[in-house]
C-alpha cells in the first residue's frame, strides 16, 4: 500500500471506531432513561449557601474571594441551585448571553481560583458533577486509545461506589468538569494524534437531545483567543454554545 492508502485505511478505522462508541453510548443513554429515578433533593438558596459555605471550610485552599471574584462566587451559587437571579449577577462577566441551559467554563490566569470555585460547586442541586484533569484524559487516550471516549462521553452513574455521603441531593447521574483544558498535550495512540478534549467536545455536543449542556462544565488557563487557536474554531463555537465562559480578571488570589 502507498502511504496515502495507508492514511486513508487508518482514517477510515478510526472513523468507524468513532460509529461504533458512539452507537455504544446511545445505547447506554437509553437503558438509564428505563430505570425509576430516585425522588431528586433541592435546596432553597439559603440552605446551598450554607452547604457550600461548610464545603469551603473543610477545603484546604488558602483562597480569599473578594470583590469581583466574590461576586462570581455569589452568582455561581445561585447558577447551581437553579435560581433565575443568576443571570443578573453573571451576566457581568460572560462572554455570551447567560443561559441557565447552559455550563460553566472559569478562565484566567494561574492562581485566580477557577479550580477551586468549580469544585465547592462539585455537589449541587442542578446538576452534580466529577472533575477530571484534562491532562489526565489526554494521558488515558495514550494508554487506552478511543476507548477512553466511551467513559469520558456520557453522564455516569451516582450508583455502586458513590453512596449518599457523596450523592447528597438523590440525583442517579452526575455531569462532568474538565479541568485545566489547553494545558494538556495533544493525545497520540499507535501514530495517531488526537486533540482529545476537543473530540469529546464534539461527542457530547452530537448528543444534546440527551445529556444537557448544564452538565458540561470546566476550567481553563487560555484565553477566548487561545482557545480558539489551540482547537479551531468549530471547537470554540461548540464551546460557546455549551458553556457560559466566565472571565476571571486580576492577580493571584492565593494567600
Amino acid at each position: 500500500m502507498t502511504d496515502e492508502e495507508t492514511k486513508e485505511a487508518i482514517a477510515n478505522g478510526i472513523s468507524i471506531k468513532q460509529q461504533q462508541i458512539f452507537r455504544e453510548i446511545k445505547n447506554e443513554l437509553y437503558i438509564r432513561k428505563l430505570r425509576t429515578e430516585p425522588q431528586r433533593r433541592y435546596m432553597t438558596i439559603n440552605e446551598y449557601y450554607n452547604f457550600v459555605d461548610d464545603r469551603a471550610a473543610q477545603s484546604s485552599s488558602n483562597l480569599t474571594f473578594e470583590g469581583e471574584s466574590e461576586r462570581i462566587l455569589s452568582g455561581l451559587m445561585l447558577h447551581f441551585c437553579g435560581d433565575n437571579r443568576a443571570k443578573d449577577v453573571l451576566s457581568e462577566f460572560t462572554q455570551e448571553q447567560y443561559s441557565a441551559q447552559k455550563g460553566i467554563l472559569l478562565i484566567g490566569g494561574t492562581g485566580c481560583g477557577k479550580t477551586t470555585l468549580l469544585r465547592l460547586f462539585q455537589l449541587n442541586p442542578l446538576f452534580s458533577f466529577n472533575v477530571v484533569s484534562a491532562k489526565e484524559i489526554s494521558n488515558q487516550y495514550s494508554v487506552n486509545g478511543f476507548e477512553i471516549f466511551s467513559k469520558y462521553c456520557c453522564l455516569s452513574s451516582t450508583k455502586g461506589t458513590m453512596g449518599t455521603k457523596y450523592n447528597p441531593f438523590n440525583q442517579e447521574e452526575f455531569g462532568i468538569a474538565f479541568d485545566d483544558i489547553g494545558a494538556e498535550i495533544i493525545g497520540q495512540n499507535f501514530g495517531q494524534k488526537v486533540e482529545v478534549v476537543s473530540e469529546i467536545f464534539e461527542l457530547l455536543y452530537n448528543q444534546k437531545g440527551s445529556i444537557p449542556f448544564s452538565a458540561i462544565n470546566g476550567t481553563s488557563n487560555l484565553s477566548l483567543s487561545e482557545l480558539e487557536k489551540r482547537y479551531g474554531s468549530r471547537f470554540f463555537d461548540r464551546l460557546i454554545e455549551m458553556c457560559n465562559i466566565i472571565t476571571i480578571n486580576g492577580e493571584s488570589y492565593r494567600r
